[in-house]
Formats: C-alpha cells, structure tokens, sequence
C-alpha cells in the first residue's frame, strides 16, 4: 500500500508553527472506502484511532503488531507478516496532545534528520517508544481498498458494494 512520505505528511499543519494543535483526522489519500469507517472512527470514545484491517499479509503492507492487551508495539513494512493483527488502513483519527507530539517528530525527522522519504507511519512508531499511542478499530468487515494502479481501480469497480453507489 502506497502510503504518504513524511515530507507530505508534514505539510498538512500551518505554517505558523503553533505549538499545540486540535484533534483531527487522519486520511491517506489512495483509499476508496465505505463512510461508516469514518462515522466509526469519529464515534469512537478513545483519543487516539488508527483503522485496522485483517487480512492475509505480505512485505507491502503497513502491518500493525499488538501485545496481548490490544496494545499496538509495531507499525512498520519490515516487521515479520506473521506476528502482525492486520494492516493499518490508514485512516486515524488523535487528540491534541498526539498531534502536537506528531507534529514535533515530523518536525525532527524532517529537519534535522532528512528523512522526507520515510514513510509517515515511522513517526508513529517512534511515538509509540515514547509512550504515545493508538486505539486499535478493527474495521475489516467494511468496504475498503486502496487504488495505487489501474489494477487496484479494476478491483474496485468488482469488489464495492451496490450499496456505496
């Protein structure tokens, strides 16, 4: 799954540089999917969301490993496929003090360290060593698919759902 660099990423706050933000959604933007996952993240009672999706996984996905509480101790392309719940499907939705802490690595790994064509997720993974994380919501009986190539488009237009036209 095609997911955004930390440059972009880092683009999406002001260019003020404040140094708290608000709570906001998290959206990448090569998926095609069912609104109830947005309704349910949005409905969702945690601070910090991040989408889940389980299915069989290879090396291209952003797997998501849990501890045996539901906790999420990896986000990453390299972890082994077999100890990973399912992939992020990379919408997230986080509280204030998430984003300002988001923000404040992007920052880090953006400037001074140079690593714009990281993906973003590392970011999470660090704030995960730091003590900050996500609620996991397990959304993989809803409609989703990304659409990185004409195939991806070709599989969509067979697999959605008559009800999401």
């Amino acid at each position: 799954m095609a997911k955004a660099s930390t440059y972009a990423s880092s683009t999406t706050r002001t260019t003020k540089r404040p140094t708290t933000y608000i709570r906001f959604g998290w959206l990448d933007s090569d998926l095609l999917y069912d609104g109830q996952i947005v309704e349910r993240v949005l409905a969702d009672s945690h601070e910090n969301v991040l989408t889940l999706i389980r299915h069989e996984l290879g090396e291209e996905e952003m797997k998501v490993v849990m501890n045996e509480d539901g906790a999420i101790t990896e986000i990453s392309k390299t972890c082994n496929p077999a100890l990973a719940a399912g992939e992020s499907l990379g919408i997230e939705r986080m509280g204030k003090a998430y984003t300002t802490a988001l923000y404040k690595e992007l920052d880090i790994m953006m400037n001074q360290e140079h690593l714009e064509n990281t993906f973003y997720e590392l970011a999470f993974l660090r704030l995960i060593a730091q003590g900050s994380t996500f609620s996991v919501l397990d959304v993989t009986e809803l409609f989703s698919c990304e659409l990185d190539t004409i195939e991806d488009f070709e599989n969509a237009k067979q697999r959605i759902p008559a009800h999401l036209f």
